[in-house]
């Protein structure tokens, strides 16, 4: 009996596990390693990580442990850009810890972070605002991230279809324009991973045209 909830344990864990690395590496450029200097202690994080209180540092633990493959060492929470990624990542999922993660993503932003980290962030940002975004102020914060994230290099797709499908539920069919040709012009977006493609924008595009079209009577 004891053997057998084990090895459903392990399985679970592993689904888990599976699920996880491939949410973020769909939305995060298919990326399978962070740079080295990713893994560097930063003095900004460990002060954040000195302060927390234990019912955080639970959460946190608690975030980060899916991103630590099942029959390896329990999850180490580490004040490095990699470690606080991977937990912002999490948590910016997690409607119910929406404060926290935005202490962490926000955190990670102060940091000494790699340019790929920097885009990564601010799509978690952007993630974690669109989940809130019945409350007043979050879609334009989502905007704001998805719009950073698009000016960081940030290359799969992801915020231009985010911010263009924002913008045209708002009625800002132009500026849902504007995106789309964006992306279109942009060279090496979306990255050829990506679960994107030019013809994704191209058939949005056409469809925000004829929608204005509608309205303009034009």
């Amino acid at each position: 009996m004891t053997a057998g909830r084990g090895c459903y344990f392990e399985q679970k864990r592993r689904s888990v596990h599976r699920k996880c690395s491939c949410w973020l590496r769909r939305q995060n450029d298919f990326l399978d390693d962070y740079s080295a200097d990713s893994e560097t202690n930063d003095p900004v994080l460990q002060t954040f990580l000195d302060a927390l209180s234990p019912s955080e540092l639970a959460l946190a633990r608690q975030a980060g442990q899916p991103w630590s493959p099942a029959g390896e060492v329990p999850f180490e929470l580490k004040p490095t850009a990699g470690c606080f990624q991977d937990v912002g990542a999490n948590l910016a999922r997690n409607k119910a810890a929406f404060t926290f993660a935005e202490k962490v993503l926000l955190v990670l932003l102060e940091a000494d972070i790699s340019q790929e980290i920097r885009q990564l962030t601010h799509v978690n940002l952007a993630i974690a605002y669109f989940n809130q975004r019945s409350r007043p102020g979050m879609l334009d914060r989502c905007n704001d991230h998805c719009s950073k994230a698009i000016v960081a290099g940030h290359a799969t797709g992801w915020a231009h279809e985010r911010l263009a499908i924002n913008y045209e539920k708002a009625g800002e069919l132009q500026k849902a324009i504007a995106v789309c040709e964006l992306a279109l012009s942009t060279e090496g977006v979306p990255s050829p991973r990506s679960y994107l493609k030019k013809d994704d924008f191209q058939k949005r595009l056409e469809k925000l045209r004829k929608k204005q079209s509608k309205i303009t009577g034009a």
